[in-house]
């Protein structure tokens, strides 16, 4: 038997969300700090600057969300399919050892005996289908 370690990203799920936090706070604060650089430069009175000030913030919060969404989404992309290369290299570097995962698994779920054994072998039996219950069932993810 070969000695490994499995280094999985644990909380992958919640980078999208942590990046998209991030980066709204970070570009609605810049955009709204752009838009009252430019009401006070181009001011004649204070009313102008209250309404670019108001209308800087609602694109400022535009750009944030729709920038925020498309980078969160492609870091979540990212995070799944490194972690789907990862799996994939252990079922073929390491098959017995990602079989008993599968094992343990459905040992987790009360099977035992013949039926165990028919699950364990019928799902690694294909390597997509492993692949994707590990990754449902381990990491708590699907394929984009």
């Amino acid at each position: 038997m070969s000695s490994r370690s499995e280094e999985h990203i644990m909380g992958g799920e919640k980078i999208r969300s942590i990046i998209l936090g991030l980066n709204d706070g970070l570009i609605s604060t810049f955009t709204l700090l752009v838009g009252v650089a430019a009401a006070t430069l181009t001011s004649t009175g204070s009313s102008s600057i209250v309404i670019l000030t108001g209308f800087a913030a609602m694109v400022s919060g535009a750009i944030s969300m729709g920038l925020g969404e498309y980078i969160s989404s492609k870091s979540q992309y990212t995070y799944i399919k490194n972690e789907m290369k990862r799996e994939e290299a252990e079922i073929e570097l390491f098959p017995t050892e990602e079989k008993q995962e599968v094992s343990e698994i459905f040992k987790k779920m009360g099977m035992s005996g013949e039926t165990l054994n028919a699950c364990v072998n019928t799902i690694t039996s294909n390597k997509e289908t492993w692949l994707n219950f590990l990754l449902k069932s381990e990491l708590g993810i699907e394929e984009p």
